[in-house]
């Protein structure tokens, strides 16, 4: 018998207890079970991105992203998605205002949200950039400042880098 079955036996003479926690254990066995194995580790997994030189683009000219020069990761826990990204190395053509990942998987985000990521212009400095998303959209917008205004620079030498994480409701 279990500590489930003895406690039942203990109250079975006040039914609404017993409806209380019948409740209770069938709530924590459904969320258990959605994110949970049997074995207590988590359900969801990381998904590498399937690399295609078309998901990363510009608001004006090119991104050139090898797929050498990407590490792109998923991860889907109901309605959230969990985007890891580093994409170093990189050219950029004219003089874009951000660069843009498509979101991995063919999602659509739900809710804007943004986030602080780590970004090199044409070899400089590592400094603070931005990553967003917009309602409906289905693009992460990588910004070179956190001002969402400083262009991106125009390079051929391998020279850009963003790398960051983004943690958004999808549809």
């Amino acid at each position: 018998m279990n500590l489930l079955n003895i406690r039942r036996a203990e109250l079975s003479g006040i039914p609404y207890l017993n409806n209380a926690l019948d409740f209770a254990l069938t709530r924590i066995n459904a969320l258990w079970s959605v994110e949970h194995n049997v074995d207590g580790t988590h359900r969801s997994t990381w998904q590498t991105a399937t690399y295609s030189a078309g998901h990363f683009t510009a608001s004006s000219g090119t991104w050139g992203v090898d797929a050498a020069d990407v590490h792109l990761r998923y991860e889907i826990r109901g309605k959230t998605m969990t985007v890891a990204f580093s994409v170093l190395a990189t050219d950029v053509g004219d003089t874009p205002t951000d660069l843009r990942i498509l979101i991995p998987g063919g999602y659509t985000a739900a809710a804007p949200t943004r986030n602080c990521i780590s970004t090199v212009d044409a070899g400089g400095t590592p400094q603070f950039g931005m990553a967003l998303v917009a309602a409906g959209d289905t693009k992460i917008y990588l910004y070179r400042d956190a001002t969402g205004t400083t262009t991106w620079t125009a390079t051929s030498g391998d020279d850009t880098s963003v790398a960051g994480q983004l943690t958004f409701e999808i549809l």
